[in-house]
């Protein structure tokens, strides 16, 4: 899902009205430009109608010597634009770059990180100096920078029933994330978290994590006649930034029908002489 925003001068005709007349300065807005809404979402995940503010920060510079033009300014939703008081375009190039996210921004030498926990959705955008004219319109697109796993369905095999089910997943649910190097860093991991314990059902976790490879593991009793066995297995599962990741698994049944080959001798002719 992304959610997308414009950066335009006050001369666009749907924007609000600014006086220029006293010094010449354009504010700094954003506008909706529109998102894919093609997944399911939850109360804590990021879309285009429960984005109301975000946060803010621009640098000069570049690589891992930038400088704050400002930090954290909050830009609020409305009726056609985002807009935070007071930031204003100079009249020359500013070579500037964008940091966003609806989470607060930390500075270093090398531009902005979020710091982010599993506990809700977090969308970033950035857009570098080199993209930035004066008074344009620009395109600032927001991503979903954890990977959340939406439900998670299990299955019982044909004929058999399950009991003892438990599918849990130790995830890393955050760390420190480079908005403009989309990469992350210092990463904290949880401990083991049930996604499943119940059959054939829809459960909706809701988590967010750290994009991956990750190990699930499983537990569960295969029950079919008098066969009863108890399994511990696991498997891997890659689960990509940006996505709802549905699990789904259909437990194996191995019990395999016990066969037996009969054969009956034939009757045999056997004299027997007796003395009396």
């Amino acid at each position: 899902m992304i959610v997308t925003a414009v950066l335009a001068g006050a001369c666009r005709k749907e924007g609000p009205s600014v006086d220029i007349s006293e010094n010449g300065l354009v504010p700094v807005l954003f506008g909706v430009k529109g998102m894919d809404a093609s997944v399911d979402t939850k109360v804590t995940a990021v879309d285009r109608s429960n984005l109301t503010t975000f946060y803010q920060s621009t640098t000069t510079g570049s690589g891992s010597s930038q400088t704050e033009v400002w930090s954290n300014a909050v830009f609020t939703k409305g009726d056609t634009y985002w807009a935070s008081e007071g930031l204003y375009w100079p009249r020359t190039n500013p070579s500037w770059n964008f940091y966003a996210s609806n989470v607060p921004l930390t500075l270093n030498s090398s531009g902005a990180t979020v710091n982010a926990t599993n506990t809700t959705d977090v969308v970033c955008a950035y857009l570098g100096a080199s993209q930035v004219t004066v008074n344009a319109v620009h395109t600032l697109s927001f991503s979903h920078i954890f990977a959340r796993i939406g439900k998670c369905k299990i299955l019982a095999p044909d004929g058999c029933t399950v009991t003892g089910l438990s599918v849990s997943i130790t995830p890393q649910t955050g760390g420190v994330y480079n908005i403009s190097g989309k990469s992350w860093s210092s990463k904290t991991t949880g401990s083991a978290t049930v996604i499943a314990n119940s059959i054939g059902s829809d459960d909706a976790v809701d988590l967010y994590l750290v994009p991956g490879t990750y190990a699930v593991s499983a537990t569960y009793t295969i029950n079919k006649g008098n066969y009863h066995e108890t399994f511990s297995t696991g498997a891997s599962v890659n689960l990509p930034a940006g996505k709802v990741s549905n699990i789904s698994s259909t437990l194996v049944f191995s019990g395999t029908t016990l066969q037996m080959d009969v054969e009956v001798a034939d009757w045999t002719s056997t004299t027997v002489n007796v003395s009396l």
